[in-house]
Formats: structure tokens, sequence, C-alpha cells
């Protein structure tokens, strides 16, 4: 019980075990008297001796302890629901009420119609707008009639974050009429979604226009 140990180490030996030592024992006791919070610690000095630890004190810089920090567990964004993909865009179209034509002298009545798209989102978001779809019901056509969209009929584009863009569109129309210019499919996804098909967006109200012959 009474036995006493005497170690004899290589100053460098003496220098790892005596610094691992401090370390684990500042953080047990708080630094309050390890190695790393007491270096002029007379247990070190009598296993090292005098002109070791002289030595050791002159060539061993400041000691610094060194924090770990367990890496914060990072929330998986959720996958957004069909609902909220469905209104990534919201669409206004705006055009005049009524429109007077002269179907004697022009059989074509040309319409000038704006597609607005705004991007509610906070994500950059593909667009992709289909003017084909045609109002194929027979009691939708009796009260609205059909109509065509010239030049382009589908357009592909991408929206910024709370971006706004103005389609600029041309309706056709050969006749007089109610006419139903909610007609634009428009489709969208976000960027980083890996997907071929975009999600059909929510279509707003129907948009009546009334052809007037002169």
């Amino acid at each position: 019980m009474g036995e006493t140990f005497r170690l004899h180490l290589n100053p460098c030996y003496a220098l790892l075990a005596c610094s691992t030592w401090g370390v684990l024992s500042a953080g047990a006791r708080g630094m309050s008297g390890g190695f790393a919070g007491n270096p002029n610690g007379s247990g070190f000095k009598k296993i090292l001796g005098n002109s070791d630890w002289e030595d050791l004190e002159q060539e061993l810089p400041e000691m610094v302890l060194l924090k770990f920090f367990r890496p914060e567990n990072t929330p998986v964004p959720a996958r957004p629901t069909p609902e909220q993909l469905s209104n990534l865009i919201k669409t206004s179209l705006h055009y005049p009420e009524s429109f007077n034509h002269s179907f004697h002298q022009k059989s074509l009545c040309l319409v000038p119609v704006t597609l607005l798209l705004s991007n509610c989102s906070q994500a950059v978001v593909d667009v992709m707008i289909d003017l084909r779809h045609k109002t194929t019901s027979p009691e939708a056509l009796e009260i609205h009639g059909s109509f065509t969209w010239l030049g382009q009929t589908q357009y592909k584009l991408q929206l910024k974050s709370q971006e706004v863009y103005s389609l600029q569109l041309k309706a056709c129309f050969v006749h007089t009429g109610v006419y139903n210019l909610g007609t634009p499919r428009v489709f969208a996804k976000l960027v980083d979604q890996v997907t071929l098909f975009e999600t059909s967006q929510q279509n707003s109200m129907p948009a009546l226009i009334i052809i007037n012959n002169i």
C-alpha cells in the first residue's frame, strides 16, 4: 500500500502523457489543477526532474483546450403537398369586357389579351403554358362559343421567387357572341423537383368577353 513508483520517461513522451492527462483532468475538475490548468504543477515537475521541466516550459506553447461540437441534425425538408404544388403559379387574364368589330369588313376579329403569371412560392419554378385546350362541352359552346389563340400554342419559361411575368396573347373570333377566355392551361413544378410531369395549376374564374358586330 505504501509503495512508491518512479517513472522514467523521455521528455517527448512525458509531454504527450502530461498533455493528455491535463486535458482530461481539466475537463473533470474544471481546469482546477491539471496540466492544462496548472502547467507548473509540482507532481509533473517531480516526475520529469528540474532540468527536463525547465526545457519543457521553454518549448511548450500555451495549451488550448479543443472543443468538440456534435453536428445538429439537419431537418429533412417536407415534401410539398399536391395542393401546394397546384398553387405555385397564380394566373390572371386582362382583356376588354366587350369588343366591337365589323365582321363585314374583316372576317377575323383579333383581341389582345394579357396573361399575367405570378410565382407565389419562395423557390424557382418551371412553367409551361398550353393554349391548345379548347372547350368541347356542348353546353359550354352554346353559351360561350369557340375561338382560337393565334401564334405560338405552347410557352415554357422559368420564374424566380415572387416574380411576375406578362405574356401577350391574341384571341381570334369569327363571329359575335360571349366567349370564355379562361382556356389556357398552366403547368408548373419546382426546379429541383425530380419529375417529368408538371402539376396543373388551379384555374381562375371564367374570363368572359362579349364580341359585338358594328
